[in-house]
């Protein structure tokens, strides 16, 4: 059948299954929320920052923006168009593992990251105004942008997303 080409091993998820996905989302966000209390608290009593290795600190950075800064400086509108995305964005990912007809194993663990991830930092945007940031990687003076839990769940739920859509095997046999 012309169907079957496009299918990658989809199949219907159960109930648990469902909650499972979304209890994992829950989980990120709880670990994302008691990582920025407990690691900014830390810092704030090491002035801000602490060395790990010759490639890795722990720093406190606070991100008024979105992803590498962007509309850092826009403002209170950008603060509340980086609140509604995050808000419109989180309920849209849950509804996607509550109700979506079939689901791969990897896409519904990509969704998963992604709604925890989304939830943590769209949370400190609504109650914060800003994202708390503390892990800094840097190599030869060089430094890619600080983020924590959350940025580093969405960026891995993106490579998924990516991996299987475009690069997975099961999706280019067909």
């Amino acid at each position: 059948m012309i169907s079957d080409k496009f299918d990658v091993n989809p199949r219907y998820l159960g109930r648990w299954e469902r909650v499972f996905w979304l209890s994992l989302a829950s989980a990120i966000f709880g670990a994302d929320f008691v990582s920025k209390i407990l690691i900014g608290n830390w810092l704030d009593n090491k002035e801000g920052l602490y060395k790990v290795t010759l490639f890795l600190n722990l720093r406190s950075v606070e991100n008024t923006g979105a992803a590498f800064g962007l509309l850092a400086d826009s403002g209170t509108w950008g603060a509340l168009l980086l609140a509604l995305v995050s808000i419109v964005f989180t309920v849209g990912i849950a509804i996607y593992i509550a109700w979506y007809k079939q689901l791969d194993i990897w896409l519904a663990f990509a969704a998963a990251l992604m709604l925890g991830g989304a939830a943590g930092n769209g949370y400190d945007r609504i109650v914060h105004g800003k994202v708390y940031d503390f892990v800094d990687v840097h190599l030869f003076g060089w430094h890619w942008p600080a983020f924590n839990l959350a940025d580093a769940s969405i960026s891995l739920s993106v490579i998924l997303f990516i991996w299987y859509y475009w690069i997975s095997p099961a999706r280019r046999a067909n």
